[in-house]
């Protein structure tokens, strides 16, 4: 169950943005993600200007635009949760985009490498040790 939810917050983790003269995430604590620097830092200077955080700001919204329409066709009540059998669904459906994405052998399935590279990713998307970045408490 984690597992799934992690995914989906992978499939829909908003992108930071860079502060003016400050690698903060914005409204979040910490530095910006060295990944999302290197995406979107399209001049070379270490931070994010105007168009580049543009750029990653359209990304991101396209990205969640994405994950909630792949939400509600699993929410099949339509109650805007979702139960078990739904969980479940979207879990399957979860578990297949991680093997199309890290399936380097094209066997259909994970391997220990490619799953220690899909893990890398997911952590390095979530931050060192896990810790939540920009999270509105």
């Amino acid at each position: 169950m984690k597992t799934i939810l992690s995914l989906a917050i992978i499939a829909i983790a908003p992108i930071c943005f860079a502060q003016e003269g400050k690698k903060k995430v914005k409204g979040g604590k910490g530095p910006l993600p060295a990944h999302v620097i290197e995406k979107f830092d399209t001049n070379g200077d270490g931070k994010l200007d105007d168009t580049e955080k543009a750029a990653a700001k359209a990304e991101r919204d396209s990205k969640k635009a994405e994950m909630k329409e792949v939400k509600d066709s699993y929410d099949v009540d339509g109650d805007g949760q979702l139960n078990d059998s739904e969980k479940e669904a979207f879990k399957e459906f979860a578990e297949q985009r991680r093997i199309e994405r890290f399936d380097e052998d094209g066997d259909g399935a994970l391997n220990a490498t490619e799953k220690a590279k899909a893990d890398t990713a997911m952590e390095r998307r979530k931050g060192s040790k896990g810790e939540k970045r920009g999270k509105k408490q």
